[in-house]
């Protein structure tokens, strides 16, 4: 950013306009890297309490202004500023909430989710987000409390602890379906859908800031805490499962749209 570009927006904007070009230099390869295909696109970074937006390309309707690569201006009435996907003109644009995370792996995952849903559909790997209000009963709880323990056992071990983890989890998850009818094909679309976003996130957070997959495990760890799990858990669960198919089952990304869940190549592995 320059000087001058420094100069005439907020120090709060100015990191914004910094982190657009970071996720610039690093959407093409690792996105390739991941799906064989970029993540970068249309972004659009939005403040919810004014509608300012910086936006990483010229805007569908001509209204935001050039400078030195950013484009700056309000977003249109239409839109609800929200983490997102739009469709904006004749793109898809993701859309991120202002201020960005300060921790530079919380940045990095948040750009990487949102521009992931932005190609989801052209992957073949849309799919629902309804809640499983089963996983807010007793026993959905507590053996979702027990796989997330499981997994991220799993994830900070190698060896046959971390093989054993791996397994623990899927066994303490077959039970949960067998105690929860109907639940499985609710949880494995919710983690196709918002897992696989925070997956994507994830493991570019991981590769950009070099942090030791430990990080991710806590935050597993941290997610037992929530006060429901019937909607969120896939943004646990999901980054879990695909990391652990990274280690058990390369390779697996491609089989990804026609699985009938994340769980059960991770088994089969």
């Amino acid at each position: 950013v320059s000087a001058t570009l420094c100069a005439e927006i907020p120090p709060e904007r100015a990191s914004a306009i910094q982190a657009l070009q970071q996720w610039a230099r690093v959407c093409g390869p690792d996105g390739t890297l991941l799906w064989r295909k970029s993540l970068c696109g249309p972004m659009v970074l939005v403040d919810s309490s004014t509608r300012f937006a910086i936006a990483n390309g010229r805007d569908p309707d001509g209204k935001f202004q050039n400078s030195e690569g950013v484009y700056l201006g309000v977003l249109p009435e239409q839109f609800t500023p929200s983490n997102t996907s739009i469709r904006w003109g004749q793109q898809e644009w993701a859309t991120i909430l202002l201020p960005l995370p300060a921790d530079a792996f919380q940045r990095l995952g948040l750009l990487a989710h949102e521009s992931f849903h932005r190609i989801q559909p052209s992957l073949g790997l849309s799919a629902s987000d309804a809640p499983d209000p089963d996983l807010d009963t007793e026993a959905g709880r507590v053996w979702l409390r027990l796989e997330l323990r499981a997994l991220a056992r799993a994830l900070r071990s190698a060896g046959v602890i971390g093989h054993q983890s791996a397994l623990d989890a899927m066994l303490f998850r077959t039970y949960r379906d067998r105690l929860c009818p109907g639940s499985a094909a609710m949880e494995a679309a919710m983690e196709k859908q918002e897992g696989l976003a925070e997956y994507t996130g994830v493991f570019i957070a991981l590769r950009e800031t070099g942090e030791n997959i430990s990080r991710e495990a806590r935050i597993i760890e941290a997610f037992e805490d929530s006060n429901t799990y019937a909607r969120s858990f896939g943004y646990a669960v999901g980054p879990a499962l695909g990391l652990l198919l990274d280690r058990y089952a390369p390779g697996w990304r491609p089989r990804a749209a026609s699985a009938t869940s994340l769980d059960s190549i991770l088994i089969s592995a």
